[in-house]
C-alpha cells in the first residue's frame, strides 16, 4: 500500500482508452491513519485531486477505477489474517457548483483485518 503505487495505479486507470480523455492529472496524495469507531480494526484513506478533459460523471471515474483498482475482501470467514485489503474508492467533484470543471477529490480506503 504504497502512495506511488496508488498514484500509478489511479492515472492507468484514468488513461483507458475508453474514456477517451485529452487530459488526466493525478496529484500526489496524502494518507491519513484512523480506527473505526464500531471496530476495532484500523483504516487508512488516501486522498488526491484528479483532473481531466473533458469532464465526465464521478460514477464513470469510479468505473474505470474499479477495473484496475477492483475492491478486496478477505476471504476468512472472520477477520483473522492481519493483512490489509482495500475497500470503496470514491469520487466526488471537487467543485460541487461547477459539475464540469474537470476537477474531482478521490478516496481510496484500506482496512485491516485483526
Amino acid at each position: 500500500m504504497k502512495t506511488a503505487n496508488i498514484q500509478k495505479d489511479l492515472e492507468r486507470a484514468l488513461s483507458a482508452p475508453s474514456l477517451n480523455l485529452s487530459y488526466v492529472r493525478v496529484e500526489q496524495g496524502a494518507m491519513d491513519e484512523s480506527k473505526q469507531e464500531d471496530c476495532l480494526s484500523p483504516r487508512v484513506d488516501y486522498y488526491t485531486s484528479v483532473g481531466v478533459e473533458p469532464a465526465l460523471e464521478p460514477e464513470v471515474l469510479e468505473k474505470a477505477i474499479a477495473e484496475v483498482m477492483p475492491s478486496e475482501w478477505c476471504s476468512h470467514e472472520h477477520d483473522c489474517c492481519g493483512g490489509w485489503y482495500q475497500g470503496r474508492v470514491n469520487v466526488v467533484n471537487r467543485y460541487a457548483n461547477m459539475p464540469d470543471s474537470g476537477s474531482y477529490l478521490v478516496t481510496v480506503s484500506w482496512n485491516q483485518n485483526v
